[in-house]
């Protein structure tokens, strides 16, 4: 299953609607759908976004297996204990690598 369809999923078994997703996670509606129909990929931003949004791992979003899973929720654990700006700034790195 692709990153768009597990993200439509995890949308309608929460009974959300574009616009709820699009104004509870700070993520624009045309953003949103594009990722949903899989013509476009999420940034870790994004999925960051989208995470604490649903209040669901990344690794959830992602579909990765359970080993992968509990690496990135021990990442994702110390990136949200750096500071805004480290945050920022280690993400953005992660974006660069996974170009």
């Amino acid at each position: 299953m692709s990153i768009g369809e597990i993200l439509r999923q995890v949308r309608l078994k929460s009974d959300k609607s574009l616009s709820d997703v699009s104004e509870g996670a700070h993520i624009s509606k045309s953003h949103l759908w594009s990722i949903e129909t899989n013509k476009s990929r999420p940034t870790v931003d994004v999925l960051q976004k989208l995470s604490e949004y649903y209040h669901i791992p990344i690794s959830t979003l992602t579909g990765e297996n359970k080993q992968k899973s509990k690496t990135s929720d021990k990442i994702m654990f110390i990136i949200n204990n750096l500071s805004k700006r480290d945050q920022k700034k280690v993400l953005k790195m992660l974006e660069i690598f996974f170009e």
